[in-house]
């Protein structure tokens, strides 16, 4: 990851969520004001393209709705050429959105986490 990047990281302050009845829309909030990545994704299963997280150029993703929840695919190339997929789920009392993903690479290197975001009151 380049310098500057793993910088802006570091100051990441939350990730708003958005769902409405046609996308499922996240947006990386930053205290630096040009670290901004935003992504929305058609509830069709449409591919959609997005700028890749690490900004080297851009990646197609895709979601669709399901029983348990909303399951998102992605797919980037080089350089690291992989896919993601993560399925989101919402408690019952809509306070806590759970993601669990798997990122593979083309060169078959994986890994796998489960990240859990709890709502957070506006002020």
């Amino acid at each position: 990851m380049p310098f500057l990047l793993r910088q802006a990281v570091r100051v990441v302050v939350g990730i708003e969520f958005k769902i409405t009845n046609v996308s499922l829309q996240f947006n990386v909030c930053s205290r630096i004001r040009w670290f901004k990545i935003r992504e929305v994704y058609p509830l069709t299963g449409e591919a959609a393209p997005q700028q890749r997280r690490d900004l080297r150029g851009t990646a197609m993703g895709r979601c669709v709705a399901t029983a348990t929840g909303l399951h998102m695919l992605g797919t980037w190339e080089a350089p690291y050429e992989g896919g993601e997929r993560t399925h989101f789920s919402v408690s019952a009392d809509g306070l806590v959105l759970t993601a669990r993903s798997c990122i593979t690479l083309a060169d078959g290197q994986s890994c796998s986490y489960t990240t859990v975001y709890r709502r957070k009151e506006h002020s």
